[in-house]
């Protein structure tokens, strides 16, 4: 048995918020536009949600199906221009790459499905974004630190 199919099946049998994670009687069901891991369109799928977060989940939704394609083809390129850079300018190239890099993950906060049903979709939201801040963080440090 792989680690998508238990989580397939625990996400089956267990009732949550889809935004938030949280468990609760309250929870309505939206059919909200969703993608598959690679940024492809996988049409409309049924979530249980809280009644005060349907309108966030339905806008990730839609902001999900708009960007995620561009976001694995903006992955491979910042890291094939993270290795250029380096391998032309050094540690600057490297921090340069690490801003960029961090700065892609703040912009387009995408999570493994796994990540996105263990914390639900605002927490993996936030951890995506919280990770790019660091790695944009620890490139501008980078930086500095090459200039002295």
């Amino acid at each position: 048995m792989t680690p998508s199919t238990v989580v397939a099946d625990l996400a089956r049998s267990v009732k949550r918020c889809a935004w938030s994670g949280a468990a609760g009687a309250d929870l309505e069901q939206v059919e909200v536009e969703t993608v598959d891991r690679w940024g492809r369109p996988r049409g409309p799928r049924a979530f249980w949600v809280q009644p005060q977060h349907r309108a966030a989940l339905v806008a990730h939704g839609r902001f999900a199906a708009r960007y995620a394609r561009w976001f694995l083809p903006a992955v491979v390129v910042s890291l094939a221009l993270m290795v250029l850079a380096t391998q032309l300018a050094g540690t600057p190239g490297l921090a340069l790459g690490l801003a960029l890099f961090g700065t892609l993950l703040v912009a387009l906060p995408f999570a493994t499905p796994e990540t996105v049903w263990m914390l639900g979709v605002r927490k993996s939201v936030l951890l995506a974004r919280g990770i790019g801040v660091v790695m944009a963080l620890v490139g501008v440090i980078l930086a500095v630190g090459a200039r002295r």
